[in-house]
């Protein structure tokens, strides 16, 4: 199954002393999830999920009427994609 999830960007708050609006950036993540059965009961498998396929940051800036192009960006945080693999199982 592959889950796709769209954050537009978003007005957050305004910094008071400058009347600048701060915005999160825009944000597309792709997620994945499989399983592989190892028995026909379906009673155990395999799994493995992908979570955030295009490795998408998540940034923050602030804009407002004074702020130059190059001093806009406030945070990054990059994570990467994370990958988990495991049994999947009932009795």
């Amino acid at each position: 199954m592959v889950n796709g999830n769209y954050r537009a960007r978003t007005r957050q708050s305004q910094v008071a002393a400058t009347g600048a609006w701060v915005y999160a950036n825009r944000r597309i993540n792709i997620d994945v999830e499989a399983t592989y059965w190892l028995t026909k009961k379906k009673n155990l498998g395999l799994f493995l999920n992908g979570v955030n396929l295009r490795d998408e940051g998540n940034g923050t800036e602030v804009v407002g009427d004074g702020t130059p192009r190059g001093a806009r960006l406030r945070g990054w945080n990059q994570y990467g994609v994370l990958w988990t693999l495991g049994l999947r199982g009932t009795l």
